[in-house]
Formats: C-alpha cells, structure tokens, sequence
C-alpha cells in the first residue's frame, strides 16, 4: 500500500516559518553575561624621568639698619580732661614769657593715647643696649632729661577745670632754660584772674639742672616779682630784697626740683631736699611712695608717688612721676594744712625730644 505525500502548501510553509525564525534569533544584538567579569586591558609605557629645575641661588638679604637711640622721640596728642562744664573752653593765649616752638628739623613720632589698660607690672621700661662698634649712639637711660620738652597740664580745683600749666624745657650744651606759666581759664578766669610765670636757668650735666637763677612773676590784680641768684662759688643764695642764704649742694628752686627728681636715687624711703621759692630756702623731705597707676586726660599712666612729709601745721605738696616718659612730673598735688586740696595738676599733653 502507497503512504500519500504531504501537500506541497503544508511543506513550503513549514521552510518559510524556518526561514523567518532562524533570521529573527541572528538579528538580536549581542550581549555579555550579566556576571561575567570582563578585565581591562592593561597598558605598560616607559617615559624618562624629568630633570630637575636649577635651584637659585640665595642672595644675602640687607639687615634694616637700627635706629640710633638718641633719636627716640614722643609725641601725645590728646583730649581735655574730666568731665567738668568748662573742659570745652578755647585754651587762651599763653603767657608774657615766650615759649618757643620745637626746633624745625627734628624728627617727630606719634604713638598715639596711651591704652586704658596697661600692663600690671609697674617697672621703669628698660631700652635694649647697643653692642659697642656698631657706630651708632648707645641708648640713654631711661631717666635721662631731654633735650626739649613740652609738658602741658589741666588745673583743678575738686572736679572744677580752673586753669592751665605749660612747661619748656630746653638744653643746649651744658645750660638748661625752664620755664612754666599757669594760668585760669574758662569761667574761672572771668571770677578771679590769674597768672604765674616761672624761669629757672642754670648749668646742665649727667647729674642733672644745677639752677643759677630763678624767677616768678604773678599777676592776680597786683603784679609780684620774686627772684633768687644762686651763687655756687661762694655758697650763697642773693634774693631780690637784698635777703640772703647759705647755699647748701644739691639746692634747688621751686621749679627745677620738679625735674631734678628724675635724676636722683628713688631706691631709698626719703629723700631730702633744700628749695628756694625765691623768698626763702627751706628743707624738705619727701617720702617714696609704691608705683601707682593714675587716671589723666591721656589715659590711665604708670607712675611713682613722692610725697612731702610734714605736721598737721603745714600745707604739703605731693609729686607723680611719669614711669613711661623718663620720670618727669605728670601729677602735682597741693594741700592745705587742713587737709583740702588746694590744687591739683595733671597731665594732659606731653613732647619730648633729644634732638
């Protein structure tokens, strides 16, 4: 029996399906296993190594030159003090006696006001010394005399501003000129003028001001002249009306003691002292007191107290002594022998200068 072929549509079908089924699975993109880890292809080069940059080389660098130490200069300019009605008055025109303006061609420096807060040891500052051979001027002391000072001062009475203080001082070779003039101001000058002036002149030397004449004139209403010649040969000290006294060494005048405290010994408790006032010669002693920190229209400064011994039968004067402007005089105080503050003289500009 003959098994009967299969229709010729069935089997073209069938190779066309193939046909289409094998061309769709060689279509499909190509993919990697999905776990499969491809490494990366590593890649060796061999460069040389770069030279090295030339270093430079060092050139010396100059040394700033130091300053001679005989050049410290200081300059403070600042407010009036206190908070007192007349403080911000017009400052009246100083004086019959001149005060000459600073020699024009030195150097000034300006470190400003001083901090309210200043450091708590209260030593004498201490300037660094000068290897020898550097040719330049080794540094003074600290309590050398300038050569030119300017000291200007606020004058009380309790909290009232009733006038003004201005000091010169002036050295040239070995002579010295030292004036001062006070006088009322504001409200005060309108109820009771007055005005002093004060000159001293004298020798000048490493030991300090050794005063050949003294002077005060005073103007109140009246006009009163004072004046006293000190005459060192022979030990004796002229006043003008013909009075006259022995002259002890180391005397001094009113005002040039003010400044001769700078140059002496401060290590000891007292310290005596024989002044003129131009009317007589009197003996003192002041007593040395701690170092103190006082309040001045420059600020809080650091000073040491001296202070007059005495009875309860006599006024007494008290002196401050700056500590950071070489010792000289930044407080005065003076009291009447009931115990009221007559005065009080305070600092409120200062200008020192060695040149």
């Amino acid at each position: 029996m003959t098994r009967p072929r299969p229709p010729v549509r069935r089997i073209a079908l069938a190779v066309a399906l193939s046909v289409l089924f094998h061309y769709a699975v060689l279509s499909l993109p190509r993919t990697q296993p999905l776990h499969k880890d491809v490494a990366p292809a590593l890649t060796v080069r061999l460069e040389p190594l770069a030279k090295p940059a030339a270093q430079p080389i060092a050139q010396a660098v100059p040394q700033p030159q130091l300053a001679p130490a005989a050049s410290l200069q200081h300059k403070l300019a600042i407010t009036e003090p206190h908070q007192a009605k007349a403080a911000h008055e017009p400052a009246p025109s100083v004086t019959p006696v001149a005060l000459s303006a600073p020699p024009a061609d030195q150097n000034q420096t300006n470190p400003g006001k001083l901090a309210d807060n200043p450091p708590a040891e209260l030593s004498s500052p201490q300037l660094n010394e000068v290897p020898d051979g550097t040719g330049l001027t080794p540094p003074q002391a600290p309590n050398a005399l300038p050569k030119y000072a300017q000291l200007k001062f606020a004058v009380y009475k309790g909290s009232l501003r009733i006038g003004e203080a201005r000091h010169q001082l002036e050295i040239n070779g070995d002579q010295y000129t030292l004036q001062a003039v006070k006088q009322t101001v504001g409200l005060a000058k309108l109820l009771s003028s007055y005005q002093s002036t004060q000159t001293s002149r004298g020798k000048a030397d490493d030991t300090g001001l050794q005063p050949m004449s003294y002077t005060e004139q005073v103007i109140d209403g009246s006009t009163r002249n004072l004046s006293a010649t000190f005459d060192w040969s022979a030990r004796q000290l002229h006043f003008a009306d013909g009075g006259m006294a022995e002259l002890p060494v180391d005397s001094q005048d009113s005002l040039s003691v003010l400044y001769q405290l700078s140059q002496l010994s401060l290590h000891r408790e007292i310290i005596p002292l024989t002044i003129s006032d131009g009317t007589k010669l009197a003996k003192y002693e002041l007593e040395i007191g701690a170092h103190e920190e006082i309040s001045t229209p420059m600020g809080k400064l650091r000073a040491v107290h001296l202070r007059q011994l005495h009875t309860g039968e006599e006024g007494f004067f008290e002196v401050w002594l700056g500590l950071d402007f070489r010792l000289l005089p930044v407080r005065i105080l003076y009291t009447e022998p009931s115990g009221t503050v007559l005065e009080e003289t305070v600092i409120s500009d200062i200008f020192i200068s060695d040149r």
